[in-house]
Formats: structure tokens, sequence, C-alpha cells
């Protein structure tokens, strides 16, 4: 017992060096970043392989069709990695140029498995119906096929059309909206103030100066 007391004091005070210490959280940073890498890529990777086998997979395109398809599946899954490689290690203004569609692309890849979720959800439902009326449940293969080829198009549309605009929404110009507020123990000098709130200002790789510079300007132009 007193050896491994010994021990254990050896290594407790091994840990508690100063000069050890920078090392410990060197490596505690890496393996939090890996592991951030890891859920994260995971998570993309899901995403990418669900909107793959709904839109892609199950349509049963023709072979040319579907290696294309995938192909493009591939590189958008890669266009997220090599942006954050971008936003890290490339200083220059011609990276939003290839941010920005990889940014906006994650929007779009959310929207995309929300709504393909949705109609899977309205799929199992109806499966769950059509087990009750047997006759209603045997439908012709090539309808099926012509089903989710319709279906995986209309989310494909709504998902581009919703898209568009948020993006449009995001990079438009910001709304001002004036709300008058009644303060009963408001002093007589300071009736008439002009109080400006900025809200969802998310400032980052997509959007830069001259928009801060653009609601800078609204703002002066209240006279807050």
């Amino acid at each position: 017992m007193p050896e491994e007391n010994g021990l254990s004091g050896e290594l407790a005070s091994g840990f508690c060096d100063p000069g050890i210490q920078p090392y410990i959280l060197a490596v505690t940073r890496v393996f939090s970043m890996a592991a951030f890498l890891f859920v994260a890529l995971s998570v993309l990777g899901a995403g990418h392989l669900y909107m793959w086998m709904r839109l892609v997979r199950d349509p049963d395109w023709a072979p040319t069709t579907a290696k294309i398809l995938t192909g493009v599946v591939i590189l958008l899954f890669l266009a997220v990695p090599a942006a954050i490689w971008v936003r890290s290690s490339v200083d220059s203004p011609a990276a939003k140029y290839f941010l920005l569609p990889a940014w906006s692309w994650l929007g779009f890849l959310f929207i995309l498995v929300v709504l393909l979720g949705s109609v899977d959800i309205g799929r199992v439902m109806l499966n769950a119906v059509q087990g009750w009326f047997p006759s209603v449940a045997d439908i012709d293969p090539g309808r099926r096929l012509l089903l989710s080829r319709t279906l995986g198009g209309l989310t494909t549309l709504a998902t581009v059309a919703i898209g568009i605009g948020a993006l449009k929404s995001g990079l438009g110009n910001v709304r001002v909206r004036k709300i008058r507020v009644n303060l009963e123990r408001l002093p007589k000098e300071l009736d008439g103030t002009t109080i400006v709130q900025l809200s969802d200002v998310h400032i980052g790789p997509t959007i830069g100066r001259e928009f801060v510079e653009r609601i800078v300007k609204q703002t002066n132009d209240l006279r807050p």
C-alpha cells in the first residue's frame, strides 16, 4: 500500500508539473477537436446519405444518371469540410465565392432533410392505413416508382424555393420595424428618445464588411 501511494503521488505531482500542463492541454484540445469533427462529419455524412437514398437510390434512375447524381452528392459532402479548411487557412477576399455556396448548401441540406423526413413520416402513416385495406395496398411497382420520383422532385423543388427565399432574406436589406413604447414614468426630457436594437446580425464568412457598413448607415440615419 505505501508503494502504491507513493506511485500515485509521483503521478499526481507529474500531472501538476507546470512544464507538462501545456502538453496536456494541447493533447486535450486535439482530442476535443477530433471528437467534434468526427461527430460533425458523421451527422453531415448521414444527411447526405439519407438524401442519396431518397433522391438517387429509391427513384431507380438509369445507371449513368445515378452515377452522375451520386458524384454530385459526394462533391456536396466534401464541399463542407473543404469550406472549413478554406475559412481557417485561406486569407483572401476571393474565398467568399467558395464559402457562400458551401455554407448555403448546409442550409439547403437541412431544409431538404426535414422535408424528406416529413414525406417519410407521411409514407409510414399511409402504409399503416393501407395495412387495414389489403386491396388498396397492392400498388403496381411502376406506380410506386413514379410516386417516388414525383415526391423526390417536388421535395427538391420545395427545398430550392424555400432556400432561395431564405438566402434573399438573409442577404437582402435589413428590415426596419418601428415600435412606439409608452412609458408613464419616463421623464419629459427623454420623450421622443429613439433606441435602435439590432437583431440576428450573423457576421461571418458569408456576411462581411459591406453588410456591416450598410446596417451602420441605416442605424445612423434613424438618429438614435
